[in-house]
């Protein structure tokens, strides 16, 4: 019964009530946790899938855009994300709306520039046209 589990343990006293936390408790403070933790394991992966996409549409936009000014933005924007990311180490950042909104708004800027740099790669160069 449930007796064989009390051998050689000690008694668990319950916290007095004044030493108890008031309010409600948030969660975990990593952003990666509270996602495994809400969406499980299934989630978390697609959670890192999305991540992965974005850093792999800022590596072609970074190291294959042809124009100068949208390798820079994109070297902002993902700067920015990583900067988000390490926040998200050590908080549960979308507990805000307004944290929330920035990792999309992020993921947005990244997502317009890759289809600008698509845009103009699909492009024939003209100051350089193609030999005939």
């Amino acid at each position: 019964g449930s007796s064989a589990f009390k051998f050689g343990l000690p008694k668990i006293k319950k916290v007095p009530e004044k030493l108890r936390p008031k309010g409600t408790l948030i969660g975990p403070h990593t952003l990666f946790l509270d996602i495994m933790i809400r969406i499980g394991i299934i989630g978390f992966l697609l959670f890192l899938f999305i991540i992965a996409a974005f850093l792999r549409m800022s590596w072609q936009v970074i190291s294959k855009a042809r124009d100068h000014v949208i390798q820079d933005m994109g070297l902002y924007v993902l700067i920015a994300f990583l900067s988000y990311m390490i926040i998200a180490l050590a908080e549960t950042v979308f507990w805000a709306a307004a944290s929330a909104m920035m990792f999309y708004i992020l993921m947005a800027m990244m997502t317009v520039l890759w289809l600008l740099n698509q845009e103009e790669s699909s492009q024939p160069d003209v100051d350089h046209p193609a030999v005939q």
